[in-house]
């Protein structure tokens, strides 16, 4: 859930909005007063540099029916996209990207501890993000977490999973 765009340039450039203004009703005759407050800025991404080591073997690279090629394009693209995965989440902005995780401007709800997950705070992070967010709105979690949130039980001693997908009729 990024975008990827190429450029030979030692970082990318994109304009940001800084502050904005709220838009007013006014009827056909009403004076309309000059909206103050919208401001442009410039973000700067650095486009750090990354590499892969793949090892081949000399008999591999005599061998004329092996495909290099195929072979080590697999290997970098693998390489990198694991790379590019935790850069992607919890990068430091040193000389990596920032990432989402670690970014000091995008909000983190915690929901439990490290240990426990705790369904109330699921369902508040849900339904207290405001409703522009709400559309567009993604979860992230490691498939472990998504495993311990299926199996939040309905109290009462029922042995009732709270959510069932797959599972009922």
């Amino acid at each position: 859930y990024c975008r990827v765009r190429p450029t030979s340039n030692r970082s990318v450039q994109i304009g940001k909005r800084v502050s904005t203004i709220t838009a007013q009703w006014v009827g056909e005759k009403t004076v309309r007063t000059e909206l103050t407050g919208y401001n442009l800025g410039r973000l700067e991404i650095p486009t750090n540099e990354m590499y892969a080591l793949v090892l081949i073997s000399e008999q591999d690279l005599e061998d004329p029916v092996f495909d290099l090629e195929s072979e080590l394009r697999s290997e970098f693209s693998e390489q990198f996209g694991v790379a590019e995965g935790i850069a992607l989440l919890t990068g430091d902005a040193s000389i990596q990207p920032q990432g989402m995780l670690t970014h000091p401007l995008i909000a983190v709800d915690k929901s439990g501890t490290n240990s426990t997950v705790v369904g109330d705070s699921l369902i508040d992070c849900c339904y207290t993000l405001p409703e522009i967010y709400a559309v567009n709105a993604k979860w992230y979690m490691r498939r472990r977490l998504f495993g311990a949130i299926r199996t939040i039980k309905a109290a009462g001693g029922t042995g009732d999973y709270l959510w069932q997908p797959g599972l009922s009729a």
